[in-house]
């Protein structure tokens, strides 16, 4: 998958922006986990989503099996 560079440095502004409200409240996370967490969610909706949209097209059941 490849990701635009305009996403690429949403995707820094956004740990950035994480990390410093983390710090206002003292909690010391670092970026890097904060952007591996980010990562696993979107791969986690990726998928989700993916499934849905099959689903709503009508070639899978709800669980997944082919019609």
């Amino acid at each position: 998958m490849e990701i635009s560079t305009t996403q690429t440095t949403n995707y820094t502004a956004i740990v950035g922006v994480i990390v410093l409200i983390l710090n206002h409240f003292k909690i010391n996370i670092g970026s890097d986990e904060i952007m591996t967490l980010i990562g696993g969610a979107m791969a986690i909706g990726g998928v989700l989503t993916n499934f849905w949209h099959r689903y709503q097209k009508g070639d899978i059941t709800f669980a997944g099996v082919r019609k």
